[in-house]
Protein backbone atom coordinates (compact mmCIF):
# COMPACT_ATOMS: atom_id res chain seq x y z
CA UNK A 1 0.00 0.00 0.00
CA UNK A 2 1.66 3.32 -0.91
CA UNK A 3 2.32 6.38 0.87
CA UNK A 4 -1.45 8.25 -0.28
CA UNK A 5 -3.44 5.17 -0.21
CA UNK A 6 -2.30 5.23 3.87
CA UNK A 7 -2.31 8.51 4.46
CA UNK A 8 -6.55 9.53 2.70
CA UNK A 9 -7.93 6.88 4.55
CA UNK A 10 -6.45 8.25 7.88
CA UNK A 11 -7.43 11.97 7.32
CA UNK A 12 -11.01 10.60 6.40
CA UNK A 13 -10.99 8.76 9.64
CA UNK A 14 -9.95 11.86 11.72
CA UNK A 15 -12.34 13.91 10.08
CA UNK A 16 -15.13 11.33 10.91
CA UNK A 17 -13.89 11.43 14.20
CA UNK A 18 -14.20 15.49 14.69
CA UNK A 19 -17.82 14.88 13.29
CA UNK A 20 -18.97 12.26 15.55
CA UNK A 21 -17.50 13.94 18.63
CA UNK A 22 -19.35 17.06 16.86
CA UNK A 23 -22.92 15.16 17.29
CA UNK A 24 -22.71 14.08 20.47
CA UNK A 25 -21.65 17.50 21.77
CA UNK A 26 -24.88 19.20 19.90
CA UNK A 27 -26.57 16.55 21.10
CA UNK A 28 -25.95 16.08 24.77
CA UNK A 29 -26.03 19.77 24.98
CA UNK A 30 -29.58 20.32 23.65
CA UNK A 31 -31.17 17.06 25.51
CA UNK A 32 -29.59 19.15 28.95
CA UNK A 33 -31.46 22.11 28.23
CA UNK A 34 -34.52 20.30 27.57
CA UNK A 35 -34.24 18.60 31.00
CA UNK A 36 -33.58 21.38 32.88
CA UNK A 37 -36.29 23.60 31.45
CA UNK A 38 -39.76 24.27 31.53
CA UNK A 39 -42.36 23.95 28.59
CA UNK A 40 -44.68 27.08 27.39
CA UNK A 41 -47.04 27.41 24.36
CA UNK A 42 -45.74 29.81 21.97
CA UNK A 43 -46.66 31.83 19.08
CA UNK A 44 -44.70 32.80 16.08
CA UNK A 45 -45.08 36.52 15.73
CA UNK A 46 -43.21 37.27 12.81
CA UNK A 47 -40.09 36.03 10.16
CA UNK A 48 -37.09 37.39 9.89
CA UNK A 49 -35.83 36.89 5.81
CA UNK A 50 -32.29 37.38 5.05
CA UNK A 51 -30.39 36.20 2.34
CA UNK A 52 -28.24 32.61 2.40
CA UNK A 53 -25.60 32.41 -0.22
CA UNK A 54 -25.11 28.73 -1.50
CA UNK A 55 -21.70 27.11 -1.88
CA UNK A 56 -22.51 25.19 -4.81
CA UNK A 57 -22.68 29.10 -6.76
CA UNK A 58 -22.62 32.71 -6.26
CA UNK A 59 -26.55 32.91 -6.31
CA UNK A 60 -28.14 33.46 -2.57
CA UNK A 61 -32.01 32.78 -1.90
CA UNK A 62 -34.24 33.95 0.72
CA UNK A 63 -34.17 32.23 3.87
CA UNK A 64 -36.90 32.47 7.03
CA UNK A 65 -36.31 32.46 10.40
CA UNK A 66 -39.05 32.34 12.82
CA UNK A 67 -39.61 35.24 16.04
CA UNK A 68 -41.56 33.19 18.77
CA UNK A 69 -43.17 35.07 21.34
CA UNK A 70 -44.19 33.35 25.26
CA UNK A 71 -45.69 34.27 28.27
CA UNK A 72 -43.72 33.48 31.56
CA UNK A 73 -45.14 34.83 34.92
CA UNK A 74 -47.32 37.33 33.17
CA UNK A 75 -43.93 38.87 31.20
CA UNK A 76 -43.60 38.47 27.46
CA UNK A 77 -40.66 37.34 26.30
CA UNK A 78 -39.49 36.62 22.66
CA UNK A 79 -36.91 35.09 20.77
CA UNK A 80 -35.38 34.40 16.92
CA UNK A 81 -34.73 30.80 16.08
CA UNK A 82 -30.92 30.06 14.90
CA UNK A 83 -33.06 27.76 12.48
CA UNK A 84 -33.61 28.99 9.16
CA UNK A 85 -35.03 27.62 6.00
CA UNK A 86 -36.56 28.14 2.60
CA UNK A 87 -39.38 27.83 2.50
CA UNK A 88 -40.55 29.00 5.93
CA UNK A 89 -41.02 26.21 8.67
CA UNK A 90 -43.24 28.03 10.24
CA UNK A 91 -46.62 30.39 9.64
CA UNK A 92 -47.39 33.35 11.09
CA UNK A 93 -49.57 32.56 14.23
CA UNK A 94 -48.78 29.16 14.28
CA UNK A 95 -48.75 27.73 18.37
CA UNK A 96 -45.47 26.03 19.33
CA UNK A 97 -43.88 24.59 21.83
CA UNK A 98 -41.16 26.25 23.86
CA UNK A 99 -38.78 25.56 25.99
CA UNK A 100 -37.04 27.95 28.15
CA UNK A 101 -34.45 27.58 31.02
CA UNK A 102 -36.50 27.82 34.31
CA UNK A 103 -33.61 30.30 36.18
CA UNK A 104 -33.54 32.59 32.91
CA UNK A 105 -36.75 32.35 31.26
CA UNK A 106 -35.60 34.97 28.45
CA UNK A 107 -33.30 31.86 27.29
CA UNK A 108 -35.48 29.51 25.11
CA UNK A 109 -35.45 27.49 22.53
CA UNK A 110 -37.84 25.09 20.45
CA UNK A 111 -37.40 21.23 19.90
CA UNK A 112 -38.50 20.37 16.60
CA UNK A 113 -36.57 17.93 14.27
CA UNK A 114 -34.60 20.88 11.77
CA UNK A 115 -33.32 21.57 15.33
CA UNK A 116 -31.68 18.32 15.64
CA UNK A 117 -30.24 18.77 11.98
CA UNK A 118 -26.61 19.57 13.04
CA UNK A 119 -26.40 16.52 15.33
CA UNK A 120 -28.05 14.55 12.11
CA UNK A 121 -26.05 15.91 9.37
CA UNK A 122 -22.72 15.86 11.46
CA UNK A 123 -23.78 11.91 12.97
CA UNK A 124 -24.07 10.48 9.76
CA UNK A 125 -21.05 11.99 8.06
CA UNK A 126 -19.18 11.07 11.01
CA UNK A 127 -20.25 7.82 10.97
CA UNK A 128 -19.70 7.34 6.96
CA UNK A 129 -16.12 8.87 7.30
CA UNK A 130 -15.49 6.29 10.01
CA UNK A 131 -16.84 3.40 9.10
CA UNK A 132 -14.98 3.19 5.41
CA UNK A 133 -11.57 3.86 6.53
CA UNK A 134 -11.95 1.36 8.71
CA UNK A 135 -13.18 -1.19 6.10
CA UNK A 136 -10.42 -0.24 3.50
CA UNK A 137 -7.69 -0.81 6.30
CA UNK A 138 -8.94 -4.48 6.94
CA UNK A 139 -9.28 -5.24 3.42
CA UNK A 140 -6.02 -3.75 2.93
CA UNK A 141 -4.46 -6.26 5.79
CA UNK A 142 -6.64 -8.86 4.53
CA UNK A 143 -4.79 -8.31 0.89
CA UNK A 144 -1.88 -8.09 2.40
CA UNK A 145 -2.00 -10.69 4.51
CA UNK A 146 -3.24 -13.32 1.31
CA UNK A 147 0.27 -12.35 -0.60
Amino acid sequence: MNKTRKIIPGIFFIIGIFLLITAVTFYIDKKKFISNSLQVKGKVIKMIESRSSSTRSSRSHLVYAPVIAYIVNSKEYAFTSPIKSSPPAYEIGEEVTVYYDKNDPANAQLNSLKDYLITIVSGGLGFLFTVIPVIIFFAEKRKNKSK
